[in-house]
């Protein structure tokens, strides 16, 4: 009787010593082990926006009357001082003559004085003066009118392409500053993302941080530029809708379509040579500290707690992890069932 007691406990020990083994092989069976490595990490915040031109430039016809000729068009590309359009402008043509008449009359009288005068003459020096002076007036008078008939052909004021260009034969204008709707040159040779953004994603934002902008036929290659400045509030907060915000990316490439849509990672944080594991490695404790499963060069497994620094979309910066050892990654199912095995 005492044999067969023996015999049933050690047959009992055998299997609860298997199933043990089993339940800690199974446990491994969706781990992968993998080496921490040193690297920079950077903490990126995720933007999309529109590319836009960082150059613009917008002004009207400053002389009234009716557009007569058009030589540039919307889309065309412009350098300083092409020809857009002319104003026929009956005004300043009259007021041209005008200014032309008096100014021929004072020379003219000028010039009958000096042929009627002799040597011996005695005519004072101020009337001498003073017919200078209306000379002098009457031409700058009329280099004013033909400075104001000149401009009655708009040209360009900077280099670029016509993106509002709203003129056609027969319009009136009206020459008045700012009257009118503009015509606005942008230059290609620098571009900027344009953002809105809201609150939580601006918390980290500042002028100078560098951003890594990628087109959408193109998304692995990297266009490099630089927030232009602190993000600015371009909606405020309500009742019913958030704050939005602008934020604005110079582009160091003009590499990009005005008007194309971007994705644009901005650099607010960086470190170099940390040592990182990858995030599917962290297991969550109830305390809300955070740690890391080991394995030595001899199979021994031990739970090493780790505080994070920077984290990006697939490492994070863990304090405490020791380099030599491997870091078991996988599902956070898995890693539960290994934690519950490991001290």
């Amino acid at each position: 009787m005492l044999s067969r007691v023996l015999v049933t406990l050690v047959v009992a020990g055998a299997v609860g010593f298997a199933a043990g083994f089993i339940s800690k092989s199974e446990a491994q069976e969706d781990i992968q082990w993998v080496a921490p490595e040193r690297q920079p990490i950077q903490r990126k915040v995720l933007l999309n926006g529109i590319v836009s031109p960082e150059a613009r430039v917008a002004f009207t016809p400053t002389v009234g009357g009716r557009v007569d000729r058009i030589f540039r068009q919307k889309g065309d590309s412009v350098r300083i001082g092409d020809a857009i359009l002319r104003v026929d402008s009956p005004r300043s043509r009259l007021e041209l003559l005008r200014r032309q008449i008096a100014l021929q009359k004072v020379t003219a009288r000028i010039r009958q004085a000096n042929k009627s005068s002799s040597p011996v003459d005695n005519t004072p020096e101020a009337n001498i003066q003073l017919d200078l002076l209306d000379e002098q007036l009457a031409r700058a008078e009329y280099d004013d009118a033909a400075r104001t008939n000149s401009e009655s052909t708009l040209r360009a004021t900077a280099k670029g392409v016509l993106s509002q260009q709203p003129y056609r034969v027969g319009d009136s204008v009206s020459g008045l500053p700012g009257a009118g709707a503009p015509i606005v040159i942008v230059s290609n040779d620098q571009l900027r993302v344009e953002i809105e953004a809201d609150e939580f994603d601006v918390a980290e934002i500042r002028g100078g941080q560098k951003a890594l902008v990628y087109r959408e036929e193109a998304p692995g290659t990297a266009i490099t530029g630089r927030v232009s400045a602190d993000p600015s509030l371009r909606r405020p907060r309500t009742a019913f809708t958030a704050a939005a915000f602008e934020v604005t990316i110079s582009l160091e490439s003009s590499a990009l379509r005005m008007g194309s849509a971007v994705r644009a990672e901005v650099v607010t944080e960086s470190a170099a040579n940390v040592v990182v594991v990858p995030l599917n490695a962290l297991i969550t404790e109830r305390s809300g500290s955070f740690g890391v499963i080991q394995k030595n060069s001899v199979g021994t497994l031990r739970f090493a707690a780790v505080s994070l620094g920077l984290t990006d979309n697939k490492y994070a910066e863990a304090r405490g992890v020791v380099e030599g050892d491997h870091v078991a990654t996988g599902a956070a199912d898995a890693l539960a069932r290994l934690r519950a095995q490991v001290r």
